[in-house]
């Protein structure tokens, strides 16, 4: 068994309630939390922590770090709590669960917390879906995000772009594209079907620059083979025998000049 849970709820000094080293939100807002406080103030706690009994009599959080967080903003030096037996594994797990019910992540710490998890527990990508009940497509969409560098990231959680924005930038393999485009969706305001179209145009573009390459190229290579030919015709024409031998395929050109040293009078 990972756990027992105690319906009783206990008040526990607050110096003895430590922060959970795997807790997957990594961001507090201090605006939220003097919001949050005043109203525990006001109203009371209106659901305890939850926490996991450690050594020297400290008690670990495995969920409502941003109520305990609250509370000692508010000053109250016992936090109402409820005691679980837990295994650390099985806390992470039960922490990065309720967090997601309740929407307090951001997808970005979601993805980092689900990497944690995969990394020290060895887990599959099936395994944590199965345990956090969400698609392993919608897993591995998340874990893919964290290949977005970290400015990236954080430039998209500060102006409220959605997953789909996030996703839509994977497409591309350049960082200096990347935060291009970005600074395009935030000056514009962009939605994430815009930041699509966007991109699209951006590939369209390369594409028909590289078609457009390759044509000259082709075509200066035909200018250049119609020189050789007319500079070999012309030698004939001034009594040099000259001859040619010229052989292409899809590699290479190869044009061959003979030139006679005698040189027969017209």
């Amino acid at each position: 068994m990972y756990f027992t849970r105690s319906s009783e709820i206990v008040l526990l000094p607050v110096e003895n309630i430590v922060p959970n080293l795997r807790q997957p939100r990594k961001f507090f807002d201090r605006q939220e939390l003097e919001s949050l406080s005043q109203s525990i103030l006001e109203n009371g706690l209106l659901q305890p922590i939850t926490v996991r009994p450690l050594k020297n009599n400290d008690f670990e959080i495995v969920a409502g770090e941003r109520r305990f967080r609250a509370c000692v903003i508010a000053g109250i030096n016992r936090i109402p709590s409820v005691i679980i037996e837990s295994s650390a594994e099985r806390a992470a797990i039960l922490s990065l669960s309720d967090k997601i019910q309740r929407q307090n992540l951001n997808f970005f710490e979601e993805a980092q917390a689900i990497d944690s998890l995969i990394k020290t527990y060895s887990y599959t990508v099936e395994y944590v879906s199965s345990l956090l009940g969400k698609p392993p497509s919608s897993i591995s969409d998340l874990l893919r995000l964290l290949s977005l560098p970290q400015k990236i990231r954080d430039t998209i959680i500060q102006n409220n772009l959605t997953q789909h924005h996030a996703q839509a930038l994977l497409r591309l393999s350049d960082e200096k594209e990347i935060k291009c485009v970005l600074e395009k969706i935030v000056l514009n305001n962009l939605s994430a079907t815009q930041t699509e179209d966007l991109i699209d145009k951006l590939f369209n573009e390369k594409n028909g620059k590289s078609v457009r390459k390759t044509r000259m190229f082709f075509k200066d290579l035909k200018i250049f083979v119609n020189t050789l030919d007319h500079a070999v015709l012309t030698m004939n024409q001034s009594g040099i025998q000259a001859q040619k031998e010229h052989f292409e395929n899809d590699s290479f050109i190869r044009y061959t000049v003979t030139i006679p040293k005698t040189i027969h009078k017209i």
